[in-house]
């Protein structure tokens, strides 16, 4: 039997699809997955099941598991790191979250001392097949191979759409005959946020300019990160190479314009490596990437491991943060008990990067929220904030009125640093703090 056949014999109905799921199964759903079409025939189970785990890594919208009561039917758990819906619906509705760095997400799987998590379906969605028979993640690969690798069952929504027919060279593909069933998906639009960008911004990219030197390796993450190509940070620089989770269409641009092209990188010299694209909507960027041998697209848990970090030499990471405290640690994944989005990747980058030879970590952050009434350089954080960062990885700390150079000063020098960048109505009132800190 060709794969053909196999592929039509495996391709079903939602509802038959999800039959395979049983109580007390853990059921994972991977970053940017939206499988609609799977979790609406699953949910509709409700009454048949008991005490199945829902695993939700980071979903841009909810696909049904946040605005019901399911009882003791399904127990819905945000896995590694919530964004933003999530982070609500642990505000709102009290869900558990599973922190791990990207780079430990799957570390039981090869350590015989520990019981990995058992993850018994996976639910994805993928491309049709290709003439070989296998199948692709699409623009955004992330964790989702992992997940097909160590669940027992895997289950497909099958996508055609441009975003997902694009194939790239590494790990971005699956064969027909790893996935247990197929069903066809539900597209659903999803409105992903846009950048506005201030005055304010505009200087913080200035100063981020002067310390990205030509040669360097880039890691971006969202936010101001994500824009800082767009906003003009790297027009002067020459043979910049990426090794980032994320490439978005500002940095695709450099590498169209051949401000990117990795000449000078010591591992993939040539390729611009990821987990994928993500905010990629125009046609012809994704036919630019689609097949393009410049860029090679690897897992997360290859990505976003520490040691692979450092092993490029001039890494240079460059992440927004929430706040910092005059002592240097900083605060990424929540402020008191509020929690946002998470840190993500970047706490693995923050340390791989400082660890590369002749690399280094730049966080950013506006001094200020809520309208100038709130500094985020504090004096110490709310209690039950947690440190993303912790204080001997900091290096770099750039806002809009200057650098604060962290790594290897004082207790002082670093408070001396950090006020030295703030908001100027919250200075004397830091530094008052800071010689009682310090």
């Amino acid at each position: 039997m060709g794969w053909q056949d196999e592929y039509k014999r495996k391709f079903v109905s939602p509802e038959e699809a999800v039959k395979i799921i049983e109580s007390e199964d853990t059921v994972a759903i991977p970053v940017a997955t939206e499988a609609c079409a799977l979790s609406k025939a699953l949910m509709n189970r409700k009454d048949e099941l008991k005490n199945v785990s829902i695993l939700l890594r980071m979903p841009r919208f909810d696909l049904g598991w946040f605005g019901r009561d399911f009882g003791e039917t399904f127990t819905v758990i945000l896995d590694t790191q919530p964004a933003g819906v999530g982070a609500k619906a642990m505000k709102e509705k009290g869900l558990d979250l599973m922190p791990f760095l990207y780079a430990l997400r799957f570390k039981a799987e090869h350590d015989p001392r520990r019981e990995p998590q058992e993850i018994d379906v996976v639910m994805i969605v993928v491309s049709p097949p290709n003439k070989h028979g296998f199948c692709s993640f699409g623009l955004y690969l992330s964790h989702k191979k992992d997940y097909t690798r160590m669940a027992k069952r895997v289950l497909a929504e099958v996508s055609d759409t441009p975003n997902m027919r694009v194939r790239t060279p590494g790990d971005n593909y699956i064969h027909i005959s790893d996935i247990d069933f197929f069903v066809e998906h539900i597209p659903v639009a999803i409105q992903e946020p846009q950048q506005k960008h201030t005055q304010l911004d505009k200087r913080i990219v200035e100063y981020v300019s002067t310390i990205v030197r030509d040669g360097d390796t880039l890691e971006l993450g969202p936010g101001l990160a994500s824009s800082l190509p767009g906003l003009g940070a790297f027009d002067d620089r020459h043979d910049l190479g990426i090794h980032s989770p994320i490439i978005g269409p500002e940095l695709l641009e450099l590498v169209r314009r051949g401000i990117v092209n990795g000449k000078s990188k010591n591992i993939h010299p040539g390729k611009c490596v990821s987990s994928g694209f993500r905010w990629i909507e125009n046609e012809e960027d994704i036919a630019f990437i689609d097949g393009n041998p410049i860029f090679e697209v690897r897992s997360s848990s290859y990505i976003n491991d520490i040691r692979v970090i450092a092993s490029n030499d001039r890494m240079v990471a460059i992440n927004g943060i929430l706040a910092i405290d005059l002592a240097g640690q900083i605060a990424a994944d929540s402020i008191g008990m509020r929690m946002f989005g998470g840190a993500g990747g970047q706490v693995d980058f923050a340390i791989g990067s400082v660890l590369s030879k002749g690399g280094c970590s730049i966080a950013l952050l506006r001094s200020t929220t809520s309208k100038d009434s709130i500094s985020r350089i504090v004096p110490a954080f709310e209690p039950g904030t947690i440190v993303s960062i912790p204080w001997t990885f900091v290096d770099y700390v750039v806002s809009e009125y200057g650098i604060a150079k962290l790594l290897g000063k004082s207790c002082r020098q670093r408070a001396g640093e950090l006020i030295s960048i703030a908001h100027p109505e919250f200075r004397e009132e830091l530094a008052i703090q800071a010689k009682r800190l310090f």
